[in-house]
């Protein structure tokens, strides 16, 4: 961001976060808070609600999807 001529503060890094992850790239969204909190900001509730949220969705279809090629079904 620094290289753009963006200023680095915790609300744009929580804007930018945001956006990957309502674009489903939770790994440049994680790759970020790691960036941010090296910085010493820290993320907001949103953002990391959203990302447990993107987390929590691909793990369920995983789940399923492993349960649904061994025949089984989920539980």
């Amino acid at each position: 961001m620094e290289d753009d001529g963006f200023l680095q503060d915790s609300s744009s890094y929580n804007v930018i976060i945001q956006g990957f992850l309502q674009n489903r790239d939770s790994s440049t969204a994680i790759r970020l808070v790691h960036e941010m909190v090296s910085k010493r900001f820290s993320a907001d509730l949103s953002a990391f609600q959203m990302l447990l949220d993107l987390e929590s969705h691909d793990e369920i279809i995983s789940r399923f999807m492993r349960g649904s090629s061994q025949g089984r079904k989920m539980k």
